[in-house]
C-alpha cells in the first residue's frame, strides 16, 4: 500500500520538479554539490536552480533582485553579515547562488562557484548539520517575526522546521560530512 501511495505521490508532482530531482541525482555524486543541497535542504526538496517558476519568485519578487550584478552583491552581503544567526544568512546566499542560476541572472558555472563559496564559509562557521540548523532557525523565526508573524504561524514554522531537520539527519546530512573532507 506504502508503494503505491508513493507511486500516486511521483504522479503528483510536475514535470519540473520530476526533472529537478533527476538533475539533484546527477549533482549529488559531487560531494561539494551533496553539501551545498544540504544547506539548501533547510526549506527545499528541489534545488531551485530547476524549478525556474519559483527561482524568478524569489530572485526577483522576494529579493527585488533584477540584475545579475544585484545578486551577485547580494550573495556577497549575505556571506560578509556576521548577524547574530549567520546560518540564516548563508542559507539565503546559498539559495539567491542557486535560484539565480534558475531565474536566468547567473550562469550555471558560475552558481556553483558562488553557492560552493557560501557552502566553505559555512565549514568555517559551523561545525556540524545541527550547528547550522539552529542557526537557521534563530534566524528564520526572528525574520518571520519581523514580518508580523503571530505566535500561533512562528510555532508552525518552528515546528515545520524541527520535523524538516529530524529528517535531514536521517537522509542527506547523514549521507554528507560535515565539514567535507577535502584532503
Amino acid at each position: 500500500m506504502l508503494a503505491s501511495f508513493r507511486s500516486l505521490f511521483r504522479r503528483a508532482e510536475s514535470p519540473e520538479v520530476r526533472a529537478g530531482k533527476a538533475r539533484m541525482a546527477i549533482d549529488h555524486r559531487d560531494p561539494d554539490r551533496r553539501f551545498v543541497f544540504g544547506l539548501l535542504a533547510l526549506s527545499y526538496s528541489v534545488d531551485p536552480a530547476y524549478l525556474p517558476f519559483h527561482a524568478s519568485r524569489v530572485v526577483c519578487e522576494s529579493y527585488g533582485l533584477t540584475s545579475t550584478v544585484a545578486v551577485r552583491e547580494r550573495i556577497l552581503q549575505f556571506m560578509v553579515m556576521r548577524r547574530k544567526n549567520p546560518g540564516f544568512d548563508l542559507f539565503r546566499g546559498a539559495l539567491l547562488a542557486r535560484a539565480g542560476y534558475g531565474a536566468g541572472l547567473l550562469g550555471e558555472d558560475e552558481s556553483w562557484y558562488r553557492a560552493l563559496g557560501v557552502a566553505t564559509e559555512v565549514r568555517s562557521v559551523f561545525r556540524s548539520w545541527p550547528e547550522v540548523a539552529a542557526s537557521y532557525e534563530a534566524g528564520h523565526l526572528d525574520e518571520r517575526r519581523s514580518q508580523g508573524d503571530s505566535r500561533e504561524v512562528i510555532a508552525e514554522h518552528q515546528a515545520e522546521l524541527r520535523a524538516r531537520v529530524a529528517r535531514l539527519t536521517r537522509t542527506i546530512w547523514r549521507d554528507t560530512r560535515f565539514p567535507l573532507d577535502l584532503s
